[in-house]
């Protein structure tokens, strides 16, 4: 006995819409609005009062950094399931963009926005 199974209609994918086209004079690279991705928002900025579990050796005590926006690729997580304490992904650039390293939250105290 076969089973029929109805999948519902899928709705027709708009193409994406060309925003730019960069080109070194030998090859053209065109830039879609899903290619783009800027950061969305201001990022949480944290004063970091540890830096015992820190990833990164040019970080400071004290120092302000900013809470990544783009994807970290799981680092945080990984580091959040390898030593059982929360990992966020953080950056010294005020707009959250790369490069980032992870930081344990506890390690990190809120800024108050000015």
């Amino acid at each position: 006995m076969a089973i029929k199974i109805k999948s519902p209609a899928l709705a027709p994918v708009p193409a994406p819409k060309l925003i730019d086209k960069l080109t070194d004079g030998t090859l053209t690279m065109e830039v879609y609005e899903h290619d783009a991705s800027p950061p969305v928002g201001k990022p949480q900025a944290y004063r970091i009062n540890s830096l015992a579990r820190c990833s990164h050796d040019g970080a400071a005590l004290n120092e302000i950094v900013f809470k990544c926006l783009k994807s970290d690729y799981g680092c945080a997580s990984d580091d959040t399931n390898m030593y059982g304490v929360m990992y966020i992904a953080v950056t010294f650039k005020p707009d959250g963009d790369y490069p980032f390293f992870t930081i344990p939250l506890k390690d990190l105290t809120p800024k108050e926005s000015q």
